[in-house]
């Protein structure tokens, strides 16, 4: 059986999340929110687990973004009200918005989700500027 501590640094994930939720704030309108949220989407239900390592990870993400971005710190009063936007509310809660990041950091490393944001801000900037609101592939909007 793997030790906890083999797969899992949980310092070191903390300091990693930090650096994501703040490439996360001034970007999070590239995100697709509603997808990481309890009802997911077409392609993922985060509610449904395939084998008991699927469960560690999301306990432990889940854990790491409680511990990067604690209730009213600078991070979540400024990532929340964003989240929020677009999702078309007024606020999101706590719990939400924790469970919504977790998600969307799970399975991937830091250069990974950079590289991720950097494509998603390219592909939101360039959907503003030709005045469309879908996709159906990256060319419609990085062409």
């Amino acid at each position: 059986m793997i030790s906890m501590t083999t797969k899992y640094n949980f310092d070191a994930a903390v300091d990693d999340a930090k650096k994501r939720i703040q490439l996360l704030i001034p970007n999070a309108d590239c995100i697709a929110w509603r997808d990481y949220s309890d009802k997911g989407s077409a392609c993922y239900n985060p509610l449904v687990f395939s084998n008991i390592s699927e469960i560690y990870d999301d306990a432990f993400w889940l854990g790491v973004v409680k511990a990067a971005m604690p209730r009213g710190s600078k991070s979540h009063e400024l990532l929340a009200p964003r989240v929020a936007l677009q999702l078309g509310c007024r606020w999101i809660t706590y719990d939400s918005l924790i469970k919504h990041i977790a998600r969307l950091f799970n399975g991937c490393d830091l250069d990974e989700f950079g590289e991720m944001i950097a494509l998603s801000r390219a592909v939101r900037d360039g959907m503003i500027k030709k005045g469309i609101t879908t996709i159906t592939s990256l060319s419609d909007a990085l062409e």
